[in-house]
């Protein structure tokens, strides 16, 4: 009998097992043994350098630059993304709310769009000849021109900011931040708006004979009850500011300058464009402990 068994263990979970030893488990501890060798990626010889590549990476003026990029990426539209997901699921919260179901259609909508869609429909919006920020901002500055507030449009700058182009590698990452905020706040409404399903209404309801107003009801029973979710959704913040990729490169065009490299393009560059694989493959296993470290971290500092 316990024979049979095993046979049938053996038939039903040794083939998943080794899908998975072969197309998962092998390429990670064959990159993890890659991050110390020096390969070009094509050649049939690695050469073992120890931390060589670590040593180079910590005296590497662009790691260092994408590094600070990444965490710009999760600070600052990691906090909008949050803010605005709990904004709005709140007030979508009560599914009396007239249009529930239309508004949260159109905020899921752009996240359902693929990074490389997003990317390409942003950079026509920061056109410097015909996208819509320049539009929006010549209209104002004529606007206000029309009704005589001529001061206003010049201590704004508006004509100038019109002629900004957007996607210069000085203004690069700040563009980003709408992009980013515009493709992903939908995600974390109807994540918030799942977790406010679990909170039990009479604790509302409660709050309310109580004579608690909105933002008491929010602080004492609303966030509380999404401590969990709040988790979760940290954890998303961390690892998509972390893995940015798409949106860089295809804006980018394939050309990333230096300062606007996060660790994912420069990962790619090194790999494959410049055919430093071994050095690349130490800088994606930085970037994965440091991602790890980050939520880690984060997960230990909610769960006080």
């Amino acid at each position: 009998m316990n024979r049979q068994r095993y046979r049938d263990f053996l038939l039903f979970v040794g083939p998943p097992l080794l899908v998975y030893g072969v197309f998962c488990l092998y390429p990670t501890v064959a990159g993890i043994i890659g991050a110390f060798t020096e390969w070009d990626g094509y050649s049939q010889t690695q050469r073992f350098t120890g931390l060589a590549n670590f040593r180079k990476m910590a005296a590497d003026d662009v790691f260092w630059t994408a590094l600070q990029n990444n965490l710009f990426l999760v600070a600052v539209p990691g906090i909008m993304l949050l803010a605005l997901g709990l904004y709005f699921s709140s007030a979508l919260r009560d599914e009396r709310t007239p249009g529930r179901r239309v508004f949260q259609f159109t905020y899921l909508f752009p996240n359902i769009l693929a990074g490389v869609v997003v990317a390409t429909l942003w950079s026509f919006v920061y056109s410097p000849s015909f996208g819509v920020v320049k539009g929006t901002l010549e209209a104002l500055h004529n606007a206000l021109r029309f009704v005589r507030l001529d001061f206003v449009a010049n201590a704004l700058s508006l004509k100038e900011l019109s002629r900004q182009a957007w996607l210069e590698p000085q203004y690069f990452m700040r563009a980003l931040v709408p992009m980013l905020v515009w493709a992903g706040t939908g995600f974390f409404v109807v994540l918030f708006l799942a977790g406010m399903q679990n909170i039990p209404r009479d604790l509302y309801e409660a709050a309310r004979l109580d004579g608690a107003n909105e933002w008491q009801v929010f602080r004492h029973v609303t966030w509380p009850g999404l401590s969990p979710i709040m988790l979760a959704a940290v954890t998303f913040v961390i690892i998509g500011g972390m893995k940015t990729f798409d949106c860089i490169w295809v804006m980018t065009q394939q050309h990333v300058p230096d300062r606007n490299q996060v660790l994912a393009t420069y990962v790619y560059q090194q790999a494959f464009s410049e055919a430093r694989m071994g050095y690349g493959t130490a800088v994606a296993l930085v970037l994965l402990f440091v991602t790890l470290g980050f939520v880690l971290v984060a997960h230990r500092m909610m769960r006080r």
